[in-house]
């Protein structure tokens, strides 16, 4: 996304069976006049580029490149919570990495607990932001960090996000499977159990924050016909219902807006879900 990673994956994967495309693989200040944000919206080119070439695999680095997101061999995104899960997948799984802790967000899929406790491996969940997990960092044995923004640390190369190291464990993973990234998410699918996650970013006067603010002190039993098993405030408001699935309410810390983030089993659990968590904040 012309930023501080243009050029690296041709140079790191030289000489390996991995051919390399690049686009946007030049410095520009104006990023293109489009935010360098690694979001769905702003990938049309890198999923037209994949389906034009029948590439395994597309990915994009953020301006910094201490992001990452993925587009796979069908030309489709694939949403930062897979992304989490297939790099932790990767280092239980492939690396047999279970010597420390695995840290999440308050945001992220409950793909990573079920996988965990597969695993036998401790799994602490933060508030959001990055911040966090490296407050964890510091003080204890990490192994992988990551949240919903699409920001990953694998700790034992760098106590911090790092897009680029991300894409080639991701790349590693592929080789190690021998088969399509969309027949990997399957295979964990069937495994763990589907998980199906959407954002919504909500215009947000003081009274609707306020209302928010409410619900933090008084949440609902119910959501829709979704029974509330667990509340958890320690970054807005998130409600886990008995089928593993939530959501999460909590304003924006830099603009007017808040943001609805939830996970569910299926596609029309999570519209539903979403719907009612709207329908909450405007009533």
């Amino acid at each position: 996304m012309y930023g501080s990673s243009v050029n690296t994956y041709p140079q790191v994967l030289a000489g390996t069976r991995i051919s390399v495309v690049s686009i946007r693989a030049y410095r520009d200040p104006m990023f293109g006049g489009h935010p360098p944000e690694p979001v769905e919206e702003n990938l049309s080119l890198l999923k037209e580029k994949v389906r034009a070439l029948g590439a395994s695999l597309g990915i994009a680095n953020d301006g910094d490149g201490d992001r990452i997101a993925l587009v796979d061999e069908r030309g489709n995104f694939v949403n930062s919570q897979l992304v989490y899960v297939l790099l932790l997948y990767h280092l239980l799984k492939n690396k047999g990495m279970k010597d420390g802790i695995v840290v999440k967000t308050v945001s992220t899929t409950y793909l990573a607990d079920r996988m965990c406790q597969e695993e036998g491996v401790e799994l602490r969940e933060v508030p959001v932001g990055f911040k966090h997990i490296n407050e964890l960092v510091i003080k204890e044995k990490v192994l992988f960090g990551g949240e919903e923004s699409g920001g990953y640390g694998i700790i034992h190369f760098l106590p911090e996000r790092d897009g680029l190291f991300s894409g080639l464990n991701l790349l590693e993973l592929l080789l190690l499977k021998d088969k399509p990234l969309s027949e990997v998410i399957e295979e964990i699918f069937k495994t763990y159990g589907t998980a199906y996650y959407k954002r919504y970013d909500m215009h947000a006067e003081e009274e609707v924050k306020r209302k928010l603010s409410e619900l933090r002190e008084n949440p609902p039993e119910k959501l829709s016909q979704y029974k509330v098993a667990k509340v958890n405030t320690k970054d807005g408001l998130k409600l886990v219902f008995e089928n593993d699935g939530w959501v999460l309410l909590r304003a924006s810390g830099t603009e007017p807006l808040i943001r609805i983030y939830a996970e569910m089993p299926t596609k029309e659990e999570l519209e539903k879900v979403l719907s009612e968590a709207v329908n909450l904040l405007n009533a």
